[in-house]
């Protein structure tokens, strides 16, 4: 699955060439995983830590952060089966971005 993302999630960020924002190229990725059924939770969780360590790198406080990957979400349309289902998505989603914003390098 991983090879159809865009390629900030596959690779580092380059400075060559004109890019998506961080921001636009996660709504495209998130879009991607929602339309996919069976998406590994790996691959929705690489993402968003490679999100955050975008923000973070780029001087987002933690909270902005977690403001952005929701909306990301909630944009992207990710839904899992009933509402239950969604905010235990949603939380564990907030849960890798905080964990990834505060991890030690």
């Amino acid at each position: 699955m991983t090879e159809s993302l865009s390629p900030s999630v596959r690779s580092s960020p380059s400075t060559d060439g004109p890019r998506a924002s961080p921001s636009a190229e996660l709504l495209r990725d998130l879009q991607q995983i929602a339309a996919t059924p069976g998406t590994e939770p790996e691959t929705l969780r690489d993402l968003v830590c490679g999100y955050v360590g975008t923000l973070k790198a780029e001087g987002l406080p933690p909270e902005r952060v977690i403001v952005a990957v929701k909306a990301a979400a909630r944009d992207a349309g990710l839904r899992y089966g009933d509402m239950l289902e969604s905010r235990l998505a949603l939380d564990r989603i907030v849960r890798w971005s905080i964990t990834e914003y505060y991890r030690a390098d």
